[in-house]
């Protein structure tokens, strides 16, 4: 089971949050990808792993609304990422810093993005290694680094930062769907 925009107040509680954000003419749209969800949620338990799929779906509404594209910032996809993040980078002196498809054993692609069975294996990779991050105690945390970055959660937490007005809905919006989270 995984949650469903249809549900009665869903649209509503995230709205109150974020004004014009869900629209109710749209409820099918955002649930049209929850078989592909799901089933990236079966492989993913068949290979041992603990995703959840309200999270997953929670996250791709937040990010795209289940509308994929490229953002002015160049983020892409139902996760909005970069083929760094994906693949790693390497430093001006030569250090590479390894992406989800090194430290996962994976082998996405920044097309696989726009794919929503492949993009939900990928955020639920992506969470779990920064769920590995020392500095990440709880899902609050979780969310601000999917959303900010692990540098700014660590600098938020230090007291250097402030957190962007984008996460704090972000949390929010989140936190109101987790209301909708079916078991």
């Amino acid at each position: 089971q995984i949650l469903s925009a249809g549900t009665p107040g869903f649209i509503e509680s995230v709205n109150k949050i974020k004004p014009g954000r869900l629209d109710k003419a749209k409820i099918q749209f955002y649930d049209q990808y929850d078989k592909d969800i799901v089933k990236a949620v079966e492989k993913l338990k068949a290979k041992g792993e603990n995703p959840d799929a309200n999270l997953i779906k929670s996250i791709m509404i937040i990010e795209t609304g289940m509308n994929p594209t490229k953002n002015k910032l160049g983020y892409e996809g139902f996760p909005q990422t970069k083929n760094y993040i994906i693949n790693g980078w390497t430093d001006d002196k030569g250090k590479f810093y390894p992406g989800i498809n090194q430290r996962s054993n994976t082998n996405f692609t920044l097309e696989d993005m726009y794919n929503p069975e492949k993009a939900a294996e990928f955020i639920y990779y992506f969470l779990k290694n920064i769920e590995k991050s020392k500095i990440v105690d709880n899902l609050t945390d979780l969310i601000i680094a999917y959303n900010w970055g692990l540098g700014n959660l660590r600098d938020y937490k230090k007291g250097n930062k402030d957190l962007p007005k984008q996460t704090v809905d972000y949390i929010a919006m989140l936190g109101v769907m987790q209301d909708y989270f079916v078991s």
